[in-house]
């Protein structure tokens, strides 16, 4: 394999490059557009008429960047000047509704915005809001409703080595969120005629499943696996699919999608001609990918496999990776944001994993036994998709699942049979006597299948939290993996070069690791409503804070540590660190103070001082190098407390501005 034979991956890359550039630099709309577009077209004249074949592969080259880059600008919807957040009316908004989740205390609902309604006039805009309330019995999805024109920007707590929710929001184009009654949703206008079928038919099909299957668990698995329905899944039964490493089961991707593939493709073999059996098959797919709910990871999968049969079908010799890399450069020009979501970099890693490694380990071994060749084909598809989704799933979430080989090769034969049988019991709805065996069948299957669950979840070391790659790490570890992989199975196989191409992640481990061994950091964490300090020596976390911490604090910080509040008097276990309540001395070197309630010591010279409860004398602070402006005071408390320091000449840092405050020592 040469990278020549895969034109559309240089021009894939070009575009990735051009939206990170994009997205990065935060450009401004319209120079930015005018200024890109300008460039793209002088390029392509470059390239049509000069003479160099360098100069003009450079040139398309650059376009394709700059193609990103435009392509980003243009569908950066809060720049837009018809965003609903930059049309100053007053009314309601017009929402369509598109996803409902249950969540801890009450419901959340992706909608877009459709119109503002102001004294009975529409005004046209666009942009997505996320809407929280207590009920949605009366929403329908794809129905359209009006609500209140009340809504607040996202908030983004920028913590290290936690997931940021607010920027997961603002990668799918989400920038406002609108918290109300469900008294105050008001039905407007239904869903278009093909939507609404389309609706109805998974209402039907979840309430189908629902009756024929009496356990709530069991029921939930079945519209989770077959029809992405995560939220009628109670917390236990999550749990065990989370601590297995299954996870991704209960998200419709391409595996879901192959199996639809593969039952469809066996229910029309008799179909005489091939030309309708695979459009059959098509329309079959991207039925399927709209009842449940046009899940990314789904789209890719049916777009690459729709590319796959429709090139087979007017006779050309496609190549499923050149498939993986057109489908993947048409979503990033339909959404470019969406490289930033994990569902679509851990969908396109799979089928990227897949694609690279499944063959070369298959063929490692050879058995003449049938049963052994298909337990090896299932053991080496698990393999082939991990190594390149365990990088990236421990990047993002910092756990191992110790036993993820082991399950996945007793796991995958289970959601085969759960989802044919699932699908050949609808198909039979009305022979009433043959379905009813078909879901005792399957009961019997789910019972099994949760007993596995539950034996695996209680082994030991099932699940290593808490580890921690770094971003380097992360780069270094993915073109390792690609580059070792280039160089050894390229036609001019060189065994050296592919292992120099892992000695950067190596190198990065190594010093990485040494200089976290003696790091010495202080971290003030960005929380909506407290103040929570980390001091870190090594291994060893002393936490302190001006409020009682809970669990619900773990999503804005790393549950890693010993906590103290900071009303106790306590000598801290960690050597040199010494608490007595609001004021703390972290190595002989450094003297902080944390304030709560109280003023500074005018004779101490204080390195770093958090701003607490109740706002000091600002002529205390002049003996402090640094202030920390926590994210949860008031717009108001910010603008004067900035003021005032400006004034007294106090260098200051407002974390909700740039996220947690990190101070590294030696």
């Amino acid at each position: 394999m040469t990278f020549n034979q895969f034109p559309i991956l240089k021009f894939l890359i070009m575009i990735i490059i051009g939206v990170v550039i994009s997205d990065y630099l935060n450009l401004s709309f319209t120079i930015s557009a005018l200024s890109f577009f300008s460039g793209i077209c002088l390029l392509i004249v470059i390239g049509f008429f000069c003479k160099s074949n360098m100069l003009r592969s450079t040139s398309f080259f650059v376009s394709f960047l700059m193609i990103g880059i435009l392509t980003f600008i243009s569908h950066h919807q809060i720049k837009n000047e018809k965003h609903f957040s930059r049309i100053s009316v007053t009314g309601k908004l017009i929402v369509k509704v598109m996803d409902l989740r249950a969540t801890a205390n009450g419901y959340r609902i992706q909608a877009e915005v459709i119109n503002i309604v102001s004294s009975d006039t529409l005004v046209a805009c666009m942009g997505k809001l996320m809407i929280y309330t207590d009920d949605t019995t009366n929403i329908n999805v794809y129905d359209f409703y009006t609500i209140p024109l009340s809504y607040k920007k996202v908030e983004s707590f920028q913590n290290p080595g936690i997931f940021n929710y607010g920027k997961y929001l603002q990668n799918q184009n989400i920038f406002h969120t609108s918290f109300i009654k469900s008294n105050q949703i008001s039905f407007y206008n239904s869903a278009p005629q093909l939507l609404g079928y389309i609706r109805d038919l998974k209402l039907l099909l979840v309430n189908f499943y629902n009756e024929k299957i009496e356990k709530k668990s069991h029921s939930g698995i079945i519209n989770a696996l077959l029809l992405g329905q995560k939220q009628m899944l109670d917390m236990e039964t999550k749990s065990l699919f989370t601590n297995n490493g299954l996870a991704h089961l209960l998200a419709v991707s391409g595996m879901h999608v192959g199996i639809i593939l593969v039952i469809l493709s066996t229910f029309l073999t008799k179909v005489p001609f091939h030309l309708i059996r695979n459009t059959l098959i098509i329309i079959g797919i991207w039925l399927y990918i709209l009842i449940t709910g046009m899940q990314l990871p789904a789209i890719r999968a049916g777009f690459m496999i729709s590319v796959y049969i429709i090139g087979k079908m007017i006779g050309r010799n496609t190549k499923p990776l050149n498939s993986l890399f057109f489908a993947a450069m048409v979503l990033i020009c339909i959404t470019p944001k969406i490289i930033f979501q994990l569902s679509f970099q851990l969908s396109f890693a799979a089928m990227l994993s897949i694609f690279l490694f499944y063959d070369k380990i298959y063929h490692i071994f050879i058995f003449d036994s049938i049963i052994f060749d298909k337990i090896w084909q299932l053991l080496a598809l698990n393999v082939s998709v991990q190594i390149l989704i365990l990088p990236i799933s421990i990047y993002y979430f910092h756990q191992f699942p110790t036993y993820f080989l082991f399950n996945s090769l007793i796991t995958f034969p289970f959601v085969i049979l759960i989802m044919w049988i699932s699908v050949f019991g609808a198909m039979l709805f009305w022979f009433s006597e043959l379905n009813d065996i078909l879901f005792k069948m399957l009961d019997f299957i789910l019972n099994v299948f949760e007993l596995f669950l539950n034996f695996t979840d209680k082994l030991p070391l099932a699940l290593v939290n808490g580890i921690q790659l770094n971003g380097w790490k992360f780069v270094f570890l993915i073109f390792g993996i690609l580059g070792f992989y280039f160089f050894y199975y390229h036609k001019k196989r060189n065994k050296i070069k592919a292992l120099y191409c892992l000695i950067p992640f190596l190198i990065t481990e190594s010093v990485l690791t040494i200089m976290d061994s003696g790091q010495k950091q202080i971290i003030v964490y960005d929380h909506p409503n407290k103040i929570a300090i980390d001091l870190i020596s090594s291994l060893d976390t002393f936490r302190i804070s001006n409020k009682e911490l809970n669990k619900s604090d773990w999503f804005y910080m790393p549950a890693k540590s010993t906590d103290y509040n900071n009303e106790k008097n306590i000598q801290a276990a960690i050597e040199n660190i010494e608490c007595n309540g609001t004021e703390f001395k972290y190595f002989s070197k450094t003297g902080l103070l944390f304030i709560g309630d109280q003023d500074l010591e005018p004779d101490i010279d204080y390195n770093l001082c958090v701003l607490g409860n109740n706002l000091p004398a600002y002529s205390t602070l002049k003996n402090c190098q640094k202030i920390i402006i926590p994210s949860y005071f008031s717009e108001e408390n910010k603008k004067e407390i900035k003021t005032c320091l400006s004034e007294i000449r106090l260098p200051f840092y407002d974390i909700s501005k740039r996220g947690a405050f990190i101070l590294k020592f030696k």
